[in-house]
């Protein structure tokens, strides 16, 4: 490209706006290529007195646990999602033991010898 009939200042207005373009871009790619972040609705948000009905425990029993309960901080104030909470309690909790038949049926038998 030949500049010696190119004034300077269209020179670089035309560069400035190019690289301007390829930034933005750039940036538009970066954009499309992150993960969006889902946010809890409003209504999902639950401070520290609902949350402990929620999971039927005492406040201090939850600051024991903290390490263990999904949650958010802002500040000093605990933020739990209600999503979350009823998601951690399902996969926290023991699920009872079924027993088979044979099983059933002996400890019926063990039972019965025992009133007897």
């Amino acid at each position: 490209m030949d500049l010696s009939n190119f004034p300077a200042d269209t020179f670089i207005l035309e560069y400035a706006d190019r690289i301007a373009d390829r930034i933005a871009d750039r940036i538009a790619d970066r954009l499309r290529d992150q993960p969006t972040m889902t946010t809890p609705e409003p209504d999902d948000n639950m401070e520290l007195p609902e949350t402990c009905r929620l999971i039927k425990r005492s406040k201090s029993w939850v600051y024991q646990n903290e390490d263990r309960i999904p949650h958010r901080r802002y500040g000093r104030k605990l933020i739990f999602s209600r999503s979350e909470l009823t998601r951690w309690i399902a996969e926290n909790t023991k699920r009872p033991i079924s027993l088979t038949d044979e099983v059933t049926e002996q400890l019926q038998k063990e039972a019965k010898k025992k009133k007897l």
